[in-house]
């Protein structure tokens, strides 16, 4: 069981990034993290790379305490490509190929396009500052 640093998770969502316009529920993301990650896999699809901030706010790696379900080849070469995605994202911003608004704007669309899909997890999102 994942021990989570519930003040850690509450300062974290009061901070709000003056880059994004979606302010996480940092507390909700952990309180759901397992539903969240096994559903995403399910579904062929990563969790918001934001998400993962939570992992800061735990002893453990919270990944290691869930067993995924099995998912076929094409829901497996989905995400695969996904992550692929990602990475290629992840390398231009660090090698400056895009610019710091663009990168955020990445991010916020992950957290947005997230909750479209799985709007049972619509509270990971507290306020939108668009």
């Amino acid at each position: 069981m994942v021990n989570w640093k519930y003040d850690r998770l509450d300062e974290m969502t009061k901070q709000s990034n003056e880059f994004t316009s979606v302010n996480l529920n940092y507390r909700f993301i952990a309180d759901n993290f397992e539903d969240i990650v096994i559903t995403t896999h399910n579904n062929g699809e990563l969790i918001p790379s934001a998400f993962e901030d939570v992992k800061i706010a735990c002893d453990n790696d919270p990944f290691s305490e869930i067993e995924l379900p099995e998912i076929s080849t094409d829901i497996s070469d989905n995400i695969n490509d996904k992550k692929r995605q990602r990475k290629l994202m992840e390398i231009k911003h660090t090698s400056r190929d895009i610019t710091h608004k663009d990168w955020f704007n990445y991010l916020d669309n992950e957290v947005i396009e997230f909750v479209d899909k799985f709007p049972q997890f619509k509270n990971v999102i507290i306020e939108n500052n668009d």
